[in-house]
């Protein structure tokens, strides 16, 4: 997706010597930096290209956070912002989104990180949300818009924020050791990431229910409940 200023009056008559030039082919008046099988070669091996598992992690968490939805937007027929009053979760990241990102955002990134590693050696998250900017408007619609590049970049930013503050709750630990095995106490910290994450509240939510199946809460003791968020099924 690129984002290009209109033409002057001089530059249109410009272009449009170029496309008689070239039978109104565009493609035709650039420069050949590869050959064909020169681009088929470097694609094969930015596809055999290994991305680390933790920035693997950093892109499945970006696009969640402008997918997820405590109230299910995506299958409400309800949708922000009149989906988002009274959410806990209103000031969030998902507060600001009508129609989340597809699935493609994420093969999108992915396929980035590998070239950006393949080109330069390395790839890091900071180059994750400099290649998002151009990913996101793919499929994203925002609740309001002012200016699409700068709203993204302010969204972006509170990306950066929300990735630093997970690291310090240590949250994604938490829940790794409650898959394993049920423990109250970590149950309880995992609780108080759930209510300042949307994201790991989900995950969270998934758990509480196979917990009260499994006899090991009452469903009014869990924090789906207690905070009102919606249960498994849930239609809007």
């Amino acid at each position: 997706c690129l984002y290009l200023r209109s033409l002057t009056l001089s530059e249109k008559f410009r272009l449009q010597e170029l496309l008689e030039r070239y039978d109104w082919n565009l493609f035709e008046t650039m420069p050949q930096v590869f050959s064909f099988d020169e681009l088929a070669e470097a694609r094969k091996e930015v596809a055999q290209v290994e991305i680390d598992p933790a920035l693997a992690g950093y892109v499945n968490l970006l696009v969640r956070d402008f997918q997820a939805c405590i109230r299910g937007k995506e299958e409400s027929e309800v949708k922000p912002p009149a989906l988002c009053e009274g959410c806990h979760f209103i000031r969030d990241i998902c507060g600001r989104i009508k129609e989340p990102l597809s699935e493609r955002a994420t093969v999108a990134l992915m396929r980035l990180a590998k070239a950006t590693k393949w080109l330069y050696g390395k790839c890091e998250f900071e180059d994750i949300l400099r290649m998002a900017l151009w990913v996101l408007p793919h499929r994203l619609t925002l609740v309001r818009t002012r200016n699409i590049l700068n709203d993204l970049r302010d969204l972006l930013e509170r990306e950066r924020v929300k990735v630093a503050d997970r690291d310090i709750r240590r949250q994604w630990p938490l829940l790794n050791e409650l898959i394993k095995d049920f423990n109250r106490s970590i149950y309880r910290l995992a609780r108080d990431a759930a209510v300042e994450d949307v994201a790991f509240a989900e995950e969270l939510t998934k758990l509480e229910g196979r917990w009260v199946q499994e006899g090991i809460l009452k469903q009014d003791e869990t924090l789906s409940v207690q905070m009102g968020w919606r249960q498994p099924g849930y239609r809007g």
